[in-house]
């Protein structure tokens, strides 16, 4: 048994289309910044607005900012932002882990990832991945809120029940007999490119929206402090 998390590149949590990564205008900055691209330019290729479903509802989805799937910022087999890399990518899997060893919940870890597979942990590295998480998920809050209050500005769906839309009867029905682990995935595969599809693609109009509020100082200062924290984060994993 291992003492430590060790990610093993393997590449799953960057490429399941089932497995979607939310992005905050913190994250959009970061990234534009560390690529020298303009905000447009990431926007266009790498995120998009996709739909994120309701723990509580299976037939309903959150429209969301989100690295679009599977992530073409993995190169090489690595992340190829990886100083920047988005927030809920920063804490995978550490918040996981601590919800298992700690809250004993342990659904909350996914087989089919070999990296966590038969982990052990030493209480000192448990204490580590606590203090991490809550420091970038208290960051992941606040620019959450902030990214928020930018989309709501967009003239778009910002939520979709699918219950009544026909292709996702089909979609249901073809799942109905059929319920092991790799299915429901699959299942939960389909529901999100049908509420994608739904959705479309962001208008030019909105790209340029989302990157000029990207550019507002009192935005810009926050995210830099957010950067400063983020780096100190990092020092508690070593």
């Amino acid at each position: 048994m291992k003492a430590s998390f060790n990610c093993r590149n393997c590449g799953k949590c960057c490429s399941a289309f089932y497995a979607q990564i939310n992005l905050t205008i913190g994250d959009l900055i970061r990234i534009s910044n560390f690529l020298e691209k303009p905000a447009s330019y990431i926007l266009k290729n790498f995120v998009g607005i996709n739909p994120f479903g309701d723990p509580e509802n299976p037939t309903k989805f959150s429209y969301e900012m989100g690295i679009n799937m599977p992530c073409l910022l993995r190169k090489n087999e690595k992340c190829s932002v990886y100083d920047a890399r988005p927030l809920n990518c920063r804490l995978f899997p550490y918040w996981v882990l601590v919800q298992d060893f700690v809250f004993n919940k342990k659904e909350m870890i996914d087989a089919s990832y070999k990296c966590m597979n038969n982990l052990g942990l030493k209480r000192g590295n448990l204490r580590k991945y606590s203090d991490y998480s809550k420091l970038v998920g208290n960051i992941l809050i606040q620019e959450a809120s902030l990214t928020d209050n930018i989309l709501f500005k967009l003239n778009i769906k910002h939520s979709i029940d699918l219950s009544k839309n026909k292709n996702y009867q089909e979609i249901v029905s073809k799942y109905k007999n059929r319920k092991t682990n790799n299915n429901l995935k699959q299942l939960e595969t389909e529901k999100i490119r049908l509420a994608k599809k739904i959705f479309g693609k962001l208008k030019d109009s909105d790209i340029k929206v989302i990157e000029d509020e990207a550019k507002k100082p009192f935005l810009l200062k926050i995210v830099e402090n957010n950067t400063k924290r983020l780096n100190e984060a990092e020092d508690i994993l070593v």
